[in-house]
């Protein structure tokens, strides 16, 4: 009997979590639509799209934490369903952490700066941005295109898709930033030249 109500309440824990975690996915992608060029011009916008994408991401992995979600990836129909979905929650919240709060900041930076603040110093600053924020952006697109979507329910492979060819789109959007880092990064070593 005992064993019964044990397996009864973890089964009732795992579709609570469950219940979380498609909450989380739903608002990720929600979120990631909100990126576009105007949140640029809003720095706390950009601010409140990471901490939401830190949240969700948080309360995802958090759902899926313990030893029978780690049991339950064994299981056969599921086990494939929660690896894709732990995979997906590491991808997004390395990218929240690290690449979309540095490709904001220097964005926000690029859009407003004045040209009398520029120095080899900021433009030192502006490349390392960009390529910290580029290269987690494209580490989380390899990570979710890694994801074998081919035995997936459909309720997760969809957003899993959907979400990567966001982060492409936005990846695509960011290169004219990563041209801006190159053109800093060179300009930078034109002002030190100079001494400026």
């Amino acid at each position: 009997m005992a064993l019964f109500l044990g397996t009864l309440a973890i089964a009732g824990l795992m579709v609570y979590n469950a219940f979380q975690v498609r909450g989380a996915l739903d608002r990720i992608a929600t979120t990631v639509q909100r990126i576009d060029i105007g949140v640029l011009d809003n720095p706390a916008a950009a601010h409140d799209i990471v901490v939401q994408l830190q949240s969700d991401t948080s309360i995802a992995a958090r759902a899926l934490s313990g030893p029978h979600w780690a049991a339950a990836t064994h299981i056969p129909q599921f086990g494939d369903d929660i690896a894709a979905v732990r995979e997906f929650t590491d991808a997004i919240s390395d990218l929240t952490d690290r690449g979309l709060p540095e490709l904001f900041d220097a964005a926000i930076t690029i859009r407003h700066i004045n040209v009398n603040d520029v120095n080899s110093q900021t433009l030192n600053r502006l490349t390392e941005q960009v390529q910290i924020g580029d290269t987690a952006l494209g580490q989380s697109i390899t990570r979710l295109k890694g994801i074998d979507k081919s035995d997936l329910i459909p309720e997760l492979a969809d957003p899993i898709t959907q979400l990567t060819d966001q982060l492409i789109a936005l990846r695509a959007t960011t290169a004219a930033l990563n041209n801006v880092g190159g053109l800093a990064s060179a300009a930078s070593q034109i002002l030190s030249l100079l001494g400026l």
